[in-house]
């Protein structure tokens, strides 16, 4: 039921509401990017037209568009001469309407404050009263069409003008006037005197309003809403008028647990666009073995400060023996909407308690006790940039206890990755990752060599809890999560510290797979593999003894114990491949990685042997 309006609308609106739109006589070379442009040459303008018929109405609006094209066909008119004709053609001064939309950045926002109806004797007999309260949140003005539904289904339309102009238009009653500009006269109230109860009232039910949020529009507590299933396939259209819920079914798997069955919902309003409104996220998740409940909950709401791409977020987890809470703001700053630099930051207050330790895969060794709380304070700043010959991100985040935590701690860690494109389609990328803390971090925050510590891997889908991967493999050392020193070849070392420092390399040679396979497109759309070469460098600090995952137990490291500045190397070579998951799913990169050569092994092994270790996303 996607209104063929709406695609340009939702463009329109994307720009608008992230802030970075432009006004429509903005000259081309004066854009400062190509959404921009975009936006304000064809979007905005084919916005305007549909707003222009909604002043005018359907027939002084045909009569000016008639008028326009007869004075000035085969020439090079300019926008003043379109005005020129519009206001010839209706008689009107319409200097407020294209200042507005040709001239200004305005957005339009009106929505509905209050109903409040009472019944009362008249002349003519028993009535209702209506009391309409409306406010206008945008700076632009616009006229408004009111439509009011009775009990006995019966609809009544009303005018709001803004003038003295009234547009014609069979069966419309005219309201008070609302004049007003930016801040000046932001409220309106009218009573409305009805023969039955009313039932709804919205603002503008033909859609052609350019209102920036159209969930205030209708009367009640709650707006309209679409409820539709999730295909998976990330085809939606979301509808300009209605708040939209998409749910599904899902389920997990591990060993506690067995399968674990239950529903998923995302709900929000226009969530494709860069500054989505109202966006919740909810799942519930039954075990079928144990019958464990597991619950998750997230919410954002979008800020206008301090930058137009700001929220405020929440989110809430009871999921396999963890409870996590966490709550903050988060924003974004560029100069341009879809061009670098870019920088980021995100503050936030996060608590959790691990409830249930039969989850955790060596939970003595990587886990704290069952009911310790750890809170804490974190920032986490991030800045992109794509320069002449690479691309670069950098991320800082600071960490430290904060209220009733169980542990004193404070952390700082930096991440800096670049992408340097080279001949032939290879690329290299390099990764400098630099940790450091004190000696009373939980043992689930400690710094990894190999990959993501256990807190990070609850976070992610694949990781939280034992048996959604093979526990075998990862008991083994087979399996990791990318992140951390990122050292693979001593993922079946499981070092652990508070301090750590490491450099990554890898450099990708596509070519080598499309040289090697069959060019189909179906073949390189499901198998597209790209093999690499890696190195990694790098330290960590810690204890003198570390788990070994094999054995099962703790065994005393003589070398680090003697070397406790020993740097850690390993050489090999791997194969990336995009997983061919719907994109409703997500989109996910496994790797397959073989270590041949570390320089520190595992006591009883050789430094070069055949070692593999897969894992899923992006190392770096």
């Amino acid at each position: 039921d996607d209104d063929w309006r709406s695609p340009r609308y939702r463009r329109y609106l994307d720009v608008i509401r992230s802030g970075y739109d432009e006004s429509i006589n903005t000259h081309s070379n004066k854009s400062s990017e190509p959404v921009a442009y975009r936006n304000s040459a064809y979007d905005k303008p084919y916005v305007m037209l549909f707003n222009l018929q909604y002043v005018l109405g359907d027939v002084d609006f045909l009569r000016a568009m008639q008028h326009y094209f007869s004075k000035w066909k085969f020439k090079h008119p300019y926008p003043e001469d379109f005005v020129k004709a519009v206001e010839e053609s209706s008689g009107r001064d319409l200097s407020w309407f294209f200042d507005e939309w040709l001239n200004s950045r305005k957005q339009c926002d009106y929505g509905i404050t209050s109903v409040s109806t009472r019944w009362v004797i008249t002349e003519s007999g028993r009535k209702v009263r209506c009391k309409l309260s409306l406010y206008r949140y945008g700076d632009m003005i616009m006229p408004l069409d009111i439509l009011i539904t009775l009990a006995d289904s019966t609809k009544l339309k009303y005018l709001i003008p803004v003038d003295n102009f009234i547009k014609v238009e069979e069966g419309l009653d005219i309201l008070p006037m609302w004049p007003g500009w930016d801040d000046v006269n932001r409220t309106y109230t009218a009573e409305i005197e009805l023969p039955a109860e009313p039932v709804s009232v919205e603002i503008d039910p033909s859609l052609r309003l350019a209102d920036v949020d159209r969930l205030d529009n209708t009367s009640g507590l709650l707006p309209k809403m679409r409820w539709e299933p999730d295909n998976y396939m990330g085809v939606q259209f979301d509808p300009l008028d209605k708040y939209l819920v998409r749910y599904r079914p899902d389920f997990r798997f591990n060993n506690v647990d067995g399968i674990a069955v239950g529903i998923s919902l995302e709900g929000g309003y226009l969530m494709k666009l860069h500054q989505p409104k109202y966006r919740i996220s909810a799942s519930s998740l039954a075990g079928i073995r144990t019958g464990a409940l597991d619950i998750m909950l997230g919410f954002r709401l979008p800020l206008s400060f301090p930058t137009s791409l700001s929220g405020f977020f929440g989110e809430y987890k009871s999921y396999e023996g963890r409870e996590l809470v966490r709550i903050g703001l988060d924003t974004r700053w560029s100069q341009r909407l879809q061009f670098p630099p870019f920088f980021s930051a995100r503050l936030f207050f996060q608590s959790y308690e691990l409830r249930d330790s039969s989850y955790i895969l060596f939970a003595r060794y990587n886990w704290m006790k069952e009911r310790k709380t750890v809170s804490s304070i974190n920032l986490v700043l991030n800045w992109y940039d794509r320069l002449q010959w690479f691309e670069t991100s950098t991320t800082l985040s600071l960490s430290t206890n904060f209220l009733h935590s169980d542990y004193s701690f404070g952390r700082l860690t930096f991440e800096t990755k670049n992408n340097f494109p080279l001949p032939l389609g290879a690329t290299l990328k390099t990764r400098l990752y630099y940790g450091y803390s004190n000696d009373r971090l939980p043992p689930q925050e400690a710094y990894r060599l190999a990959g993501g510590n256990p807190l990070q891997e609850f976070e992610h889908f694949f990781y939280a809890s034992p048996g959604t991967l093979p526990v075998a493999l990862k008991r083994e050392g087979h399996i990791r999560m990318p992140g951390g020193g990122n050292l693979r070849g001593y993922t079946n070392q499981d070092v652990s510290g508070s301090r750590i420092f490491a450099l990554n390399f890898e450099l990708y040679v596509p070519m080598i797979w499309k040289i090697l396979t069959p060019s189909t497109i179906l073949f390189r759309k499901y198998f597209n593999f790209t093999p690499y070469g890696f190195y990694d460098f790098g330290n960590i600090e810690s204890a003198p003894f570390y788990f070994s995952s094999l054995t099962s137990g703790l065994i005393v490291d003589k070398r680090w114990a003697f070397f406790p500045h020993a740097f850690y190397h390993d050489l090999g070579v791997g194969v990336l491949w995009p997983l061919p998951f719907p994109p409703g799913a997500g989109r996910y990169n496994l790797r397959l990685e073989i270590p041949f050569w570390v320089n520190l092994p595992r006591y009883g092994e050789k430094r070069g042997k055949f070692r593999w270790v897969v894992g899923i996303e992006k190392a770096f």
